[in-house]
């Protein structure tokens, strides 16, 4: 078909915007998915953290109330 000749005239400079275009795509989804690690690095970070305090609680109740639980 003359579309597809068309096409196959053009080929190279498609080809070279093509190739800008997945590197800019590449570049968009390294950043993208570095981001996406840096907030997953950063929640984790932040649920240990919070989780280490619910630890402490705990341990601080444990500590409190281990006396009386051994009376009883």
């Amino acid at each position: 078909s003359p579309s597809h000749g068309r096409g196959h005239k053009f080929e190279p400079c498609t080809t070279h915007q093509h190739a800008t275009a997945s590197l800019e795509t590449t570049l968009l989804l390294t950043v993208t998915r570095a981001r996406h690690v840096l907030r997953l690095t950063a929640n984790s970070a932040l649920k240990q953290k919070q989780s280490g305090i619910m630890d402490s609680w705990t341990n601080f109740g444990h500590q409190r109330f281990e006396p009386s639980s051994d009376h009883v």
